[in-house]
């Protein structure tokens, strides 16, 4: 198969980011932590703000120089322990004059103003009642409370008439559809419209793709009048399940890692086509729970197909019909088990994998079935949208809290 060439056989474009750089943007960073009486320090390349048990990686990962201006790629990962998911962000800051230091007192101006302090501001037990809401997720009530960002705008001229919670009310909908059991979500949402009336929209859920958020904000864009100047927003919500409903998983991180790895391996030297019920059982044994053993046989490789084909448009819908014949219709978000089958596979595809191995596992995928095909026909895989994959679960199917 070709792909293994196009995975193994590309450089990285990306320079290598500059050491003294990135100690600079860390340095500039602190200072800005310190200007809002926030207490941290540096260690092994990171910022630990220990009030909130939070980490910050951050690097510069390309620059360039154009005569008068400076761009310049910032990105940062916020962790904590609370968090399924690492918040991933990445921004592109300017300086004026070619000047470095002010295009990453810019970057971090806007990723303080915008991520941060939202992060922050979610550790507080203060909440908007006006904003609260409540889902369903395994037949138990959940009540979540958003934490709204600083909406960022460009071309207003009068920022105090913004209503900050306008994004969120038009995406209430879409996001709490996508909520299961996880302590937090992060909603980034960026839309722009050109002078010439083109209209950019990028948002993410806990760092997925989320069209349907991109078709919502296109639509909202449409209707601004820019009057020949360019206009954008851009705006993070942070979701947090209250303390009330949110439930401790039963396995330990070690415990679950350690199936999960077992599976994977299991899957990897697994090459009998013919018969994956009997991949299945294997499974079983190792989790010793047909319905942790479903999700895994699924979601494993699905998230190597993902992560290894990032340009095409996947749905994060899931349709599972049930033992009765009753259809559920499920989200990849809603998974805690998902995120942490993440975090195992980015480690392991950084370790390298052999051909062998990882062909094992994508033949797994009905994804990577229709991508194969679609190389194979000399298509473009950014031009490739797939559409929600309907599963048939096992008797007696519940839903794994991990």
């Amino acid at each position: 198969m070709n792909f293994f060439k196009r995975i193994f056989g590309t450089k990285d474009n990306i320079k290598s980011p500059n050491i003294n750089v990135n100690e600079k943007l860390l340095n500039y960073l602190q200072k800005a932590l310190s200007d809002k009486s926030l207490k941290s320090e540096i260690i092994d390349g990171k910022i630990f703000i220990n009030k909130f048990r939070i980490s910050i990686e951050a690097w510069v990962s390309d620059r360039i120089e154009h005569p008068n201006v400076i761009a310049m790629h910032l990105n940062f990962i916020i962790s904590q322990e609370q968090f399924e998911d690492n918040i991933l962000e990445s921004l592109v800051a300017i300086g004026e004059k070619n000047d470095e230091d002010d295009a990453i007192l810019n970057g971090i101006e806007s990723f303080v103003t915008g991520v941060l302090n939202s992060v922050i501001e979610s550790f507080y037990d203060a909440y908007s009642e006006e904003l609260a809401f409540e889902t369903r997720w395994n037949d138990e009530k959940k009540l979540w409370h958003p934490k709204l960002g600083f909406l960022q705008v460009q071309g207003y001229c009068n920022n105090k008439l913004i209503d900050e919670s306008r994004i969120f009310n038009i995406l209430k909908n879409d996001i709490k559809i996508r909520l299961g059991n996880k302590r937090f979500y992060f909603i980034k949402v960026y839309v722009s419209k050109q002078v010439n009336g083109k209209i950019i929209a990028e948002c993410t859920l806990n760092n997925e793709p989320f069209y349907e958020a991109n078709q919502k904000m296109e639509e909202y864009a449409k209707v601004w009048r820019t009057e020949g100047n360019f206009k954008g927003e851009k705006q993070y919500i942070i979701i947090k399940q209250c303390d009330k409903t949110w439930k401790h998983s039963k396995y330990s991180e070690k415990e679950i890692n350690t199936i999960i790895n077992k599976t994977i391996d299991i899957i990897e030297s697994y090459s009998n086509e013919k018969n994956y019920d009997n991949l299945f059982e294997k499974i079983v044994a190792v989790t010793n729970n047909i319905s942790l053993a479903f999700e895994l046989y699924y979601f494993i490789p699905e998230v190597y197909c993902r992560i290894i084909f990032r340009e095409v448009q996947y749905s994060d819908e899931f349709i599972i019909v049930m033992a009765d014949e009753t259809k559920k219709v499920i989200y990849l978000s809603q998974f805690k088990l998902y995120s942490q089958i993440k975090k195992i596979v980015f480690n392991r595809i950084k370790s390298n994998i052999d051909n062998t191995k990882l062909k094992n596992i994508l033949l797994l995928s009905y994804n990577f079935s229709v991508i194969n095909a679609t190389i194979n026909e000399g298509k473009k895989l950014e031009d490739l949208s797939i559409l929600p994959k309907m599963l048939i679960a096992p008797k007696n199917y519940r839903v794994v809290d991990l």
